[in-house]
């Protein structure tokens, strides 16, 4: 997600190829809901995708939830990074996971968009601010919206506020609490 990382090893780091990336791991995920499968633990570690084609792969998929003939086998491991607001205290039940799965692929195409930076990262500016990220999650204390958070300013490296207009709208949308 690092661009020198990126160059590195040779991999595209413009932004057509991120948001082909973007589109590839959207549709992979709507396949899975449209059959009843939920990836749950979306993370980027568990994310590959192949340099030519941009398609993506998944990995260490033992956590999914699965939609078997009248019988889901669920998933019960998280990674709390990833976890929606709305799970930070109370956890992650069978009927939240498709949400769940929506939350944590804005967190990834965020992160692949803007460096790696975790949108829940920032300048804390007040004692506010839990100190670590499933605290600033569960209290949606975004730093990269269109209205300026006042207790959480973005990272001096982001390159959030050259992102087009609608899709940061859409990250607000994900991130502070307005619903998908």
């Amino acid at each position: 997600m690092q661009e020198r990382q990126a160059r590195a090893h040779g991999l595209p780091t413009g932004l057509g190829a991120k948001v082909t990336l973007a589109a590839n791991l959207a549709a992979v995920i709507a396949e899975l809901h449209r059959q009843h499968h939920y990836v749950v633990d979306l993370k980027p570690v568990n994310l590959r995708f192949y340099p030519k084609s941009l398609y993506m792969a998944m990995l260490d998929c033992d956590g999914f939830s699965i939609q078997g003939p009248g019988i889901r086998f669920i998933a019960p491991q998280v990674t709390p990074d990833y976890l929606a607001p709305e799970f930070q205290s109370k956890g992650l039940t069978p009927h939240g996971e498709e949400s769940q799965d929506r939350f944590a692929m804005a967190v990834v195409i965020f992160q692949l968009l803007n460096c790696g930076i975790h949108p829940y990262t920032g300048r804390p500016a007040s004692d506010r601010v839990p100190t670590d990220i499933p605290g600033r999650i569960a209290k949606r204390s975004y730093a990269y919206g269109l209205r300026a958070n006042p207790d959480m300013p973005p990272s001096p490296v982001s390159g959030h506020a050259s992102l087009p207009h609608d899709l940061r709208r859409l990250f607000d949308r994900a991130f502070e609490g307005l619903g998908a």
